[in-house]
C-alpha cells in the first residue's frame, strides 16, 4: 500500500533587523528559509520562472508546497526572434519546458553581444529528445553595449537580460541545481491539481522502487518506456527531499537522497512525467540519475541587499 506524506510547510517571517532592509512580510516556505546558519549565511531552494507572456523572469523560492512559492525579484527579458516553442535547429524560437542551469560562461571570453555572463541550459532535455526536438546552445545571457532587452525579440532562441541583471542573477543560479522554467504563460504553471498529482505520483514511485515491486512500477511508467525494475532501498520517504515543477507540457520531480544512512554523499534523480491525451494522470517517461543533489542555495546578507536594492520589482 502506498503512503502519502503531506509536505511540511511553516511560516517564515523576514525580519528587517535580521536583513538590514525593510522586508517585514510573511513568507510561506519550508524549513530552508532566510535564517542565517552558524556562518551568518542564508539558504533556500530556488528556481527561475521565465514568462513569455509578460517578458519577465522571476526568481522564486522552490518550496515543497510549490503553491506557496513566492517571487523574490522580477527582471525584464528578451526572447527569440520568432514566437512559439522551439522545435528544430535554427528556427529562432525560445524553448518551453523545465531545464537546469549548466556551468556558467565568463563573458570576458565570449563575443561582446552576450554581455558579462552566459548561463547555458540543458536543452534539449529528455522530454525534448523524445519529442524529436533539435538544436542546442540555449543560454541565459546579457545583451552587451549594442542591444536592449526592450527590443523584446532579439535572440536566436536564448533568453536575454540587461547586463546588470544577468550579473546579479547569475550569483543565484547554481549550475545543475536551480530549475529554469520557460512557459508561454505562467498562469499555466503549477496548477493545484497538477502539483498534487505530480507529488503523489513521485511518492508512489519512491515506494514502488523501495519495495522493488514490478506490478506497482508498471502502473507508473508509460507503456513505451523500458522500465528499470530494480529494487532501491535507499529511497525511503523520510530520507529524501522532493521538489516538483508542473509545466503545462509535462511535470518534473527532483529527488535527492543519501547513498546510505551513514553516507555524507547524496544522489539525485530527475523524473520526467507526461499526461496522455484524454487522461488526467501522469506517466513516467524518463529518469536521470547523477551525483548532483538538490541543495539549498547559500547566500550572504550582502547578496540579499544587492538583490533587493536594485530597481527591479520586489514581490515580498
Amino acid at each position: 500500500m502506498f503512503r502519502y506524506i503531506a509536505p511540511i510547510v511553516c511560516s517564515v517571517v523576514f525580519s528587517s533587523s535580521l536583513l538590514g532592509i525593510n522586508l517585514n512580510k510573511k513568507l510561506s516556505s519550508d524549513y530552508h528559509a532566510f535564517f542565517p546558519n552558524h556562518k551568518g549565511e542564508f539558504q533556500s531552494y530556488l528556481f527561475l520562472l521565465i514568462d513569455k507572456s509578460t517578458l519577465t523572469a522571476e526568481l522564486k523560492l522552490w518550496t515543497k508546497d510549490i503553491a506557496s512559492s513566492k517571487t523574490l525579484k522580477s527582471f525584464p527579458i528578451a526572447l527569440g526572434q520568432v514566437d512559439g516553442d522551439k522545435q528544430k535547429l535554427g528556427d529562432l524560437k525560445t524553448p518551453e519546458g523545465v531545464y537546469f542551469a549548466k556551468k556558467h560562461k565568463d563573458g570576458r571570453y565570449l563575443p561582446a553581444k552576450y554581455g558579462p555572463l552566459a548561463i547555458p541550459l540543458d536543452y534539449p532535455n529528455p522530454i525534448d529528445k523524445l519529442s524529436g526536438k533539435t538544436g542546442s546552445g540555449i543560454w541565459l545571457h546579457g545583451v552587451g553595449p549594442a542591444r536592449k532587452v526592450e527590443d523584446q525579440k532579439i535572440t536566436r532562441g536564448c533568453v536575454a537580460f540587461r547586463d546588470q541583471d544577468i550579473s546579479l542573477i547569475g550569483k543565484w543560479l547554481q549550475p545543475q541545481v536551480v530549475g529554469i522554467v520557460i512557459t508561454k504563460d505562467k498562469a499555466q504553471l503549477n496548477q493545484p491539481w497538477d502539483t498534487d498529482q505530480l507529488r503523489a505520483a513521485t511518492i508512489s514511485w519512491i515506494e514502488a522502487k523501495r519495495l522493488g515491486h514490478p506490478d506497482l512500477l508498471d502502473q507508473l511508467y508509460d507503456p513505451s518506456v523500458v522500465k528499470p525494475f530494480t529494487k532501491d532501498e535507499q529511497l525511503v520517504n523520510n530520507s529524501v527531499d522532493i521538489r516538483t515543477l508542473a509545466h503545462a507540457k509535462y511535470g518534473v520531480s527532483v529527488i535527492s537522497y543519501k547513498e546510505s544512512p551513514t553516507s555524507q554523499s547524496s544522489l539525485r534523480k530527475i523524473l520526467y512525467w507526461k499526461k496522455k491525451e484524454n487522461q488526467q494522470r501522469y506517466y513516467l517517461v524518463s529518469e536521470v540519475q547523477d551525483n548532483t543533489p538538490l541543495k539549498p542555495h547559500r547566500f550572504s546578507k550582502r547578496d540579499i541587499e544587492a538583490l533587493f536594492g536594485s530597481k527591479s520589482n520586489v514581490h515580498l
